[in-house]
């Protein structure tokens, strides 16, 4: 690394006030952390000559980074209008019926074929820490707490994300530009100033 730039890096309680609509103090910390960790990589890039592979990874790594911090604030200001009340976790998450037992009636003499009965029971979807992006995003949108602007925005930082596992790749992975984490720096700001505004709603 040819500079030392960690006193570039912003002070973790004055960024706590960008994310003061998180009353969660342990998640509000860590997405501050996350975001001093983008900042890093900002500087990281600015302030020296990377090689292309890095750069792209480096890039790739912005995006992934802002992509986590925007998932939580989405679980956050979900579960957090689920606690208040506002909306109804069935009627969002869904819910599905579930084989819980298959009884046999009937057997026919050859083997080929039986008869049936099954005992389903209804399971309502939970939102948990295991809630996936795609279904968050989804949930918001059918809750009201996404506009048509902010749920199309988070799809993008979501199917971003996803692109980027190794294993699922059709091409060389060098599609990373710095205009490009741009745009999904600007996805976030328009998904945080939603999910600000309904937060405040409370």
């Amino acid at each position: 690394m040819e500079n030392d730039f960690t006193n570039l890096l912003p002070d973790q309680e004055k960024i706590e006030k960008r994310y003061a609509f998180i009353s969660d103090g342990v998640l509000r910390a860590n997405v501050v952390i996350a975001f001093r960790y983008i900042v890093f990589l900002i500087n990281l890039e600015s302030h020296n000559k990377l090689p292309g592979p890095i750069l792209y990874s480096l890039y790739k790594d912005l995006i992934v980074q802002t992509a986590t911090i925007i998932e939580s604030c989405i679980h956050y200001t979900l579960q957090s209008n689920i606690d208040n009340g506002i909306i109804n976790e069935s009627a969002i998450l869904g819910e599905e019926w579930i084989e819980e037992k298959n009884i046999i009636l009937h057997a026919y003499d050859d083997g080929s074929k039986r008869v049936c009965g099954v005992v389903q029971k209804k399971k309502v979807h939970e939102l948990s820490n295991h809630t996936h992006f795609l279904q968050l995003n989804r949930a918001c949108k059918k809750a009201g707490i996404f506009t048509e602007l902010s749920f199309n925005a988070a799809e993008k930082l979501r199917t971003s994300r996803n692109k980027i596992h190794l294993a699922g790749l059709k091409e060389i992975d060098i599609l990373y530009s710095k205009a490009e984490v741009d745009v999904h720096f600007n996805y976030a700001n328009i998904v945080l100033n939603r999910l600000e505004i309904r937060l405040a709603e409370r």
